[in-house]
């Protein structure tokens, strides 16, 4: 599967998710059972879009969606929580962490794969991350030894 198949399946998984709790919006028990499938679902697309844009296949477009996947998935979670009796909030502080370390690892490659695209910056590339100090990367050669 390429690489803007695996982006538009998460982008599908997120419709399909809008698609069932607007269905389901006066009967919470099947919006529940829905919102647990499609969690899975939808968690299986961006780990596999994820994995793929680790291995080099990395597009700003897929990127983009990966992060509006996690953004989707925290306000599922989150929805989710609030249906259940008593709900915890524990997986998605949970959630949040494991999606703030992915981030960082995607825009590292994504940093890595900028500076060798274009050799014309003197090797430099450097991302702005929110809240998050400025990532800057010089590309030296490698040497054989």
């Amino acid at each position: 599967m390429f690489a803007e198949e695996k982006a538009s399946t998460v982008y599908n998984e997120m419709e399909e998710a809008l698609k069932r709790c607007t269905m389901n919006i006066h009967n919470e028990a099947k919006m529940k059972s829905d919102i647990v499938y499609v969690e899975r679902r939808l968690s299986s697309a961006r780990t596999t879009l994820k994995n793929s844009m680790l291995d080099g296949h990395m597009r700003t477009r897929s990127l983009k969606i990966w992060v509006n996947g996690e953004a989707f998935h925290v306000q599922m979670l989150i929805h989710l929580a609030r249906l259940e009796e008593g709900g915890d909030s524990s997986q998605v502080l949970a959630a949040i962490s494991i999606y703030q370390k992915n981030l960082e690892q995607l825009l590292l490659n994504l940093l890595v794969l900028r500076s060798q695209e274009e050799p014309g910056a003197g090797g430099r590339v450097a991302l702005l991350c929110p809240g998050r100090v400025l990532l800057a990367l010089k590309r030296t050669p490698l040497t054989q030894t």
